[in-house]
């Protein structure tokens, strides 16, 4: 008997294999033979063992000439895709587009949201996704939110995130060049069910332009909740940076803050004070001077914006500011302190000091001889000394330095000499 689409199929006795044909119809045959083929191809080389997981293939069949090519990268697309993570960059500007140019190169998918729509060749060339809108942003549910807002903008741009759109295991990262104030803000304004990890990135698009390594990357968990998954997100987070080779420095956003106050905010202060002395390059140069370019150059491709953040957020900032006044005034009294030594000693030879006890030398408020007649120049205090002294001139006053040093030029110029 013929039998029915469905039943197993067994093969009939070779003896009544010609009496079974012989009552079968052509189509009834043609099915026949074609269930009695599918069931050896399953029962026999082609059995899928459900247990291992494993697919069983017959080693002569014929394989496309890039088979193993397109393995590999279905196995690479899967690896990377067990190790990627769906990163939002919150502000995508020159700094959000320099950070998300790497991570798309390095398998993460990253959506983006700025206030201003940037370029379409911008966007295909970095890989990311943009959303104009931050509602449509937070329905996409990124693991990973980044901060990338400037520091002046940061609170009011955090205000108007719909944090509750977003997923409340999300995660929410800060690259700002100070810490404590994001820190706070952050710990006040989210959900207390969200991550918090407070990063600064040491380095920009300029001075990170090429290889990362050796780039330090600070960096302070917050608020990580105690689920493995939250850990592993982190640690996936912060090994793209050590993959890339930064230096990883986990240090908290309070002592963040004292460091960056005498390098990151001195460096700026001192870059852009010698921007304003327009600085030339010469043929001449050396290589101090030529790093003072590069320090001009660097600092000032930053907004002002940034450079007021970092001293307007950072309470150690006014401290170094004063350091640096106190140090730039103590210099400049060590060289006219020594400018005046060299011009009394000029003014009143040795041949002088014998007089001394005729009162030939002048006391304080005595007038400077050599200098003109209309010249209010005179003695500072300590002009009169005991007996074979050299009267030393005491350091100028922030208020009378240029005064000063026009009269003792004035002086020098009208003395007569033998």
């Amino acid at each position: 008997m013929i039998r029915q689409m469905g039943a197993p199929a067994t093969r009939p006795p070779r003896s009544n294999c010609k009496e079974v044909c012989r009552n079968c119809s052509p189509t009834e045959a043609s099915n026949y033979k074609a269930n009695y083929l599918r069931s050896i191809h399953s029962s026999r080389k082609f059995r899928v063992s459900r247990s291992l997981g494993l697919q069983c293939r017959a080693i002569d069949a014929a394989q496309p000439f890039d088979a193993e090519a397109m393995r590999m990268a279905r196995i690479e697309r899967d690896r990377r895709k067990e190790k990627s993570l769906t990163i939002g960059v919150v502000g995508f500007g020159s700094f959000g587009q320099f950070l998300a140019r790497r991570m798309v190169r390095a398998g993460h998918r990253v959506i983006a949201w700025n206030r201003s729509i940037p370029k379409d060749t911008v966007l295909s060339e970095i890989g990311a996704e943009f959303f104009p809108d931050l509602n449509d942003f937070c329905e996409e549910h990124p693991e990973v939110v980044i901060l990338c807002t400037s520091i002046l903008s940061t609170e009011s741009v955090l205000a108007s995130l719909p944090v509750l759109r977003l997923k409340r295991n999300t995660l929410f990262v800060d690259v700002l060049s100070v810490k404590v104030f994001p820190k706070q803000l952050m710990l006040e304004r989210l959900p207390p069910e969200v991550d918090i990890l407070c990063s600064h990135p040491m380095f920009g698009p300029t001075s990170g332009a090429g290889s990362w390594k050796g780039l330090n990357f600070q960096f302070e968990k917050v608020r990580i909740w105690d689920e493995p998954s939250r850990h592993v997100r982190v640690e996936k987070f912060l090994n793209f940076f050590a993959i890339e080779g930064c230096n990883m420095v986990e240090m908290t956003c309070e002592e963040h803050d004292e460091a960056a106050a005498s390098t990151q905010f001195i460096t700026h202060t001192v870059g852009r004070m010698l921007a304003t002395m327009e600085l030339k390059s010469t043929r001449i140069n050396t290589k101090g001077f030529d790093a003072l370019l590069n320090l001009v150059n660097q600092t000032c491709s930053d907004s002002f914006e940034l450079y007021y953040g970092l001293f307007l957020y950072n309470q150690n900032a006014t401290d170094e500011l004063e350091r640096l006044e106190q140090g730039l005034e103590k210099v400049k009294k060590g060289l006219f302190g020594r400018l005046h030594d060299i011009a009394r000693a000029e003014i009143f030879p040795s041949s002088m000091m014998s007089s001394n006890k005729a009162g030939n030398i002048p006391l304080e408020g005595d007038r400077i001889p050599g200098a003109s007649p209309s010249s209010t120049a005179l003695l500072p205090p300590g002009g009169s000394h005991a007996p074979g002294a050299l009267p030393q001139l005491a350091a100028p006053k922030t208020t009378l330095e240029k005064t000063e040093k026009a009269t003792f030029k004035s002086a020098l110029q009208n003395q007569k000499w033998d």
